[in-house]
């Protein structure tokens, strides 16, 4: 029964490697949707990075806070990108990236809203660590999804378009903290 399934030693099969496939696939509505979705992650992402930094004198006000103490604030976010890049690379391996992007985006959330009710400084500085932590998954997954779902022939080009949700971020974020900044950090660090 096993010689009548088995294909013949003299006939050719027809292999098509992976990357074929994925020069061959035309671009899509459904490609943009996705690529529309993690430019506002990645914007997201900018503007979680520069949120506190221009923010950072409401805070030093409000917690009577030195120099130093900002710049041990601002580094926190850093400190914990660094701490979770090493942990969302394999997460995603596991989950998937898109199951990767969607659990940071929201532990983010829920960790900087967290961050605006902070009592203290201390208290706002784990939680900026773990804004960081939690950040970071959208950063180390993004690129990787992102160039996965488009076909070759356009992924160069719609990569600068991606990389362009970073600076809109930054001045979003910017735009925010002038518009917001009567109402006073929290306010910011909400919206």
């Amino acid at each position: 029964m096993s010689e009548s399934i088995a294909m013949p030693k003299h006939e050719a099969r027809s292999t098509r490697q992976v990357g074929d496939v994925f020069r061959d696939v035309p671009l899509t509505r459904e490609h943009l949707k996705c690529c529309l979705a993690l430019f506002f992650v990645f914007a997201i992402e900018a503007w979680e990075m520069m949120i506190i930094v221009y923010t950072a004198p409401l805070i030093a006000q409000d917690f009577a806070l030195d120099a130093l103490a900002v710049g041990h604030l601002i580094g926190a976010m850093f400190i914990g990108m660094l701490l979770g890049s090493l942990i969302w690379g394999k997460l995603a391996e596991r989950i998937g990236r898109k199951g990767a992007v969607i659990w940071s985006l929201a532990s983010y959330g829920v960790i900087s809203l967290a961050s605006a009710f902070a009592p203290d400084y201390i208290t706002l500085y784990v939680l900026r660590l773990l804004s960081g932590v939690a950040a970071v998954g959208m950063m180390v997954v993004t690129f990787a999804h992102y160039q996965e779902l488009l076909p070759v022939r356009q992924r160069g080009a719609l990569t600068v378009y991606l990389a362009s949700g970073w600076p809109i971020g930054m001045l979003l974020a910017l735009g925010a903290t002038v518009w917001l900044m009567p109402y006073g950090w929290r306010t910011v660090i909400a919206v």
